[in-house]
């Protein structure tokens, strides 16, 4: 079988998750792998889409291939997806999987995803999570489609709301015309002069929860982020986690130092990924004793 694996992780071939497919390759050496850095050759892609053409063609499998962003894909997969359907090519009969989050709608006939434009600017507001700069400010949104029939993009755009603190407005789409979009300016315009805000849903609740405890425990090398929490009072229970605490509360303060952040410039990725490298380097290990045995 020829397995495709699209990496869309900017990282490239330093990516963590892309070792997952590496790893997948080093167990399966009866299968083809083949690879495409759409993450980081996205601009070319849009001006020659034919070497991925020629690549999804050769498919029997496309894997796709990428980190957790804030709400699903990196923008530059989603816009490799728009590419896809913009190049009209037939991929039915091909299996397809993925090594993270749900993607579901890479090769449906309808456009499932808010678009690879608003998913880049949601990308960069990820910082909104860590720190909820834009709290208790209202939102909402205009959705060109058929909006009701979306479920997955309603808990996106609940959920965008709620993680970041603003009152959710509303939402106007098509199907409701001139009326609607006109009853959405009022909604919005009414939640700004009186400043409204609702209490906090699941979404709300458990991603602020989430967030807390990772910065509490990283608050040595999230220092922006501790203070705003702690501006904030979120800091209202008990961590445990000490050692955790002491460790990275010593590694902000080496990071602190220029001499040091010279030295360790570019070798973080490298802690990362390399016990995933180790992991794959023992699985072909292991695959070529067991082929020769």
């Amino acid at each position: 079988m020829n397995i495709l694996v699209l990496n869309g992780s900017p990282k490239g071939k330093t990516s963590a998750t892309l070792h997952t497919a590496l790893y997948l390759e080093a167990l399966h050496t009866e299968h083809t792998f083949e690879y495409l850095p759409v993450a980081v050759r996205i601009k070319s892609y849009e001006k020659d889409f034919a070497p991925a053409r020629a690549a999804l063609e050769r498919a029997d499998l496309v894997l796709f291939c990428y980190p957790v962003y804030t709400f699903l894909a990196p923008c530059q997969l989603h816009r490799f997806v728009e590419l896809i359907k913009a190049d009209g090519g037939d991929l039915s009969g091909k299996f397809a999987s993925q090594t993270a989050d749900a993607f579901v709608y890479a090769f449906s006939v309808r456009d499932h995803s808010a678009g690879a434009l608003f998913k880049c600017f949601d990308d960069r507001q990820f910082c909104n999570g860590h720190r909820a700069v834009t709290q208790g400010k209202p939102v909402a949104y205009l959705i060109r489609g058929d909006y009701r029939s979306e479920p997955n993009l309603r808990m996106v755009l609940e959920a965008r709301a709620e993680v970041g603190g603003n009152h959710l407005a509303g939402v106007a789409a098509d199907e409701g015309g001139a009326a609607e979009v006109a009853a959405l300016a009022a909604g919005l315009a009414f939640a700004l002069e009186r400043d409204l805000s609702r209490p906090a849903n699941f979404y709300g609740v458990g991603g602020s929860k989430i967030f807390r405890d990772l910065i509490y425990v990283m608050r040595g090398m999230m220092k922006a982020d501790h203070k705003f929490y702690k501006a904030h009072g979120a800091y209202d229970f008990p961590q445990k986690q000490k050692m955790r605490m002491l460790q990275m509360q010593l590694v902000g303060a080496l990071l602190a130092v220029p001499a040091v952040q010279k030295q360790a410039k570019g070798k973080m990725t490298e802690a990362i990924v390399g016990p995933y490298r180790k992991v794959v380097e023992a699985a072909k290990a292991q695959n070529g004793k067991g082929a020769k045995e």
